[in-house]
């Protein structure tokens, strides 16, 4: 295990674990823990990356292209982390268990009717969405999307509590603080308020709201929350801030 002093070695710890930029390497929990207010930093990261080639220009004239470019690169970058939660919760949520045929559900590495059907649908919306967006060439929403979503993982992390002690998940809601989910959520909005209309500011939040409440209380009802939650509020915020600032 590495040591963890340092605030550079922190924000390495939440590259690496969130992206393939980071270098590889292995931290204990308490490193884990502080490098958690480096989230909304590292989505700043992803969005600029992703958003790169379509400010640059390229397939300009074919926003499809563009919108397929965006979305291939996110996937890319994050190996498709926060995907695979999205479709392990929607199997498990889907079918309508609890207690501990819930978690058998979400833990099996099998993907099933749910989990394909929400793959579907977020990943079409992110192209249809994008797609938009490019064709508008109103990329700071694309620029925004990735850091909105991690800030929204922090704020659900706040919120909740891990289900096992010794999960993957502990050490990131530990780390998710009020006074660091407050600064995330700052971090987050700030930035799109300034660059958005007041209503589609209004609907993000709102609509931010609604997805993490609902996330919650599913945590709340099944017992705690692990990476597949945390993962999923990242895929669902940055659709919510896609369509909520549609041009």
């Amino acid at each position: 295990m590495y040591g963890c002093n340092g605030t550079l070695r922190h924000f390495c710890a939440a590259l690496a674990l969130l992206t393939r930029l980071g270098p590889a390497r292995l931290v204990d929990n308490a490193c884990l823990e502080a490098s958690v207010p480096f989230y909304p930093l590292v989505g700043a990261i992803i969005g600029a990356v992703c958003v790169l080639p379509c400010y640059l220009g390229v397939a300009g004239d074919l926003p499809w292209v563009q919108a397929w470019l965006y979305a291939g690169v996110n996937l890319w970058l994050t190996r498709a982390l926060h995907w695979d939660g999205l479709a392990d919760l929607a199997d498990a949520w889907g079918s309508g268990a609890q207690g501990a045929q819930f978690w058998s559900i979400l833990k099996d590495s099998r993907t099933g009717v749910f989990g394909a059907l929400a793959l579907i649908f977020c990943f079409s919306g992110m192209l249809v969405l994008t797609q938009a967006h490019c064709a508008a060439d109103n990329f700071l929403p694309l620029l925004f999307a990735p850091l909105v979503g991690r800030s929204a993982c922090v704020a659900l992390a706040a919120l909740g509590r891990a289900r096992a002690p010794d999960s993957l998940a502990a050490p990131i809601i530990a780390g998710a603080r009020p006074c660091v989910a407050v600064l995330s959520i700052c971090a987050a909005f700030l930035p799109v308020a300034a660059c958005v209309p007041l209503k589609a500011f209004l609907v993000l939040a709102a609509a931010l709201l609604v997805v993490i409440f609902r996330l919650h209380t599913l945590g709340l009802r099944q017992g705690g929350l692990n990476g597949d939650f945390l993962g999923a509020s990242v895929v669902l915020a940055e659709m919510m801030t896609l369509a909520a600032t549609l041009p």
